[in-house]
């Protein structure tokens, strides 16, 4: 009859073979052809011998070192007279010299049995303990709570990015990129719903005079900042009006204030004339900018967005003939 003092000697000697001596021959001397494998790898799971010894001859061809195990228990119990369960844990660490050792502390559960004078390993099991789990555990309800708070902490940072995308993805659909005021889209849209509101309303075609000459002549880079300095413009002066970029130098203006009072407008308008002289001060260039503006009303002038707009854009065309901060009022004669 066996012991487990004995079990436990034939345990030590199948990890020194394996560890440190590298000796698959002979280790291949203590393993049944039924044994089975878990290993501390996720796919690490062996159900034969053969199964296990493939792997182990793939790992030699990519890695030929060894470790040295630098500290051992053991401890067991007899399952029946032949068949021994040993556990243990050992500490070992890669053998080399002049680079960064790999220690790792491995435990295990290895079932031997012994038959017709042979020692034969059944099944082993590794495992790496995991340093984070509190000493009082056995369920690991501290790793879960910390994975649980990891996971919660990740979907708050990817609500958080989302809700980012979607607000650059609403902004993008209402603004202009460059101008950072309404597109022409939105603007129209904010338009026709402020024309079903109020009576009365009037729109500014704005175009700026000569502006592919200035785009040529002083590259793109200023002609953008020529246009996103109008825009400013337009935000400051008509604050209480809709503002936006129709395409290319061409913008848009619609309030409710004047409620056709061609005074009113003429100043509106020669109040932003004034706010843009001072304001291209900063382009500095030594020519003045100048703008075309043509006007038309609602509903005089249209009962909607498109009619409106295509009426101010005409008299804008018509204002462009002379230039130099002109204003045009639509008239049916245009």
């Amino acid at each position: 009859m066996k012991t487990i003092e004995e079990a436990k000697n034939i345990c030590r000697t199948i990890w020194h073979l394996y560890l440190e001596q590298r000796d698959y021959k002979t280790l291949a001397t203590f393993v049944d052809q039924e044994m089975t494998l878990i290993g501390t790898g996720a796919h690490e799971i062996c159900h034969t011998s053969a199964e296990c010894f493939q792997k182990l001859y793939q790992e030699e061809e990519q890695w030929d070192g060894s470790f040295l195990i630098t500290r051992e228990w053991y401890q067991g119990y007899a399952c029946d007279a032949h068949t021994f369960n040993i556990i243990g844990e050992l500490h070992t660490k890669e053998n080399g010299k002049n680079r960064i050792i790999y220690e790792v502390t491995t435990r295990f559960t290895m079932l031997l049995h012994y038959k017709n004078e042979q020692w034969k390993v059944l099944h082993v099991h590794q495992s790496v303990g995991d340093h984070n789990q509190m000493d009082n555990e056995f369920f690991p309800k501290h790793i879960v709570d910390q994975s649980n708070r990891m996971l919660k902490e990740r979907i708050a940072q990817k609500t958080k990015e989302l809700e980012e995308r979607n607000q650059q993805v609403l902004y993008y659909s209402q603004y202009d990129y460059l101008t950072d005021i309404w597109n022409r889209q939105y603007c129209e849209k904010q338009i026709e719903q402020t024309m079903a509101k109020h009576a009365y309303g009037t729109m500014l075609m704005i175009d700026v005079d000569h502006f592919k000459w200035f785009n040529d002549s002083y590259g793109h880079p200023f002609g953008d900042k020529v246009l996103k300095t109008l825009a400013y413009c337009m935000k400051t002066v008509f604050s209480q009006g809709l503002c936006g970029r129709i395409g290319g130098d061409e913008f848009v203006v619609y309030g409710t204030n004047c409620e056709g009072d061609i005074t009113c407008v003429e100043d509106k308008i020669n109040s932003f004339f004034t706010y843009w002289k001072q304001a291209q001060k900063a382009l500095d260039i030594a020519q003045t900018i100048t703008l075309s503006v043509g006007v038309a009303y609602y509903p005089i002038h249209g009962t909607n967005f498109d009619k409106v707009w295509q009426n101010a854009d005409k008299a804008m065309y018509e204002a462009k003939k002379h230039s130099d901060n002109t204003i045009c009022f639509y008239d049916t004669k245009h």
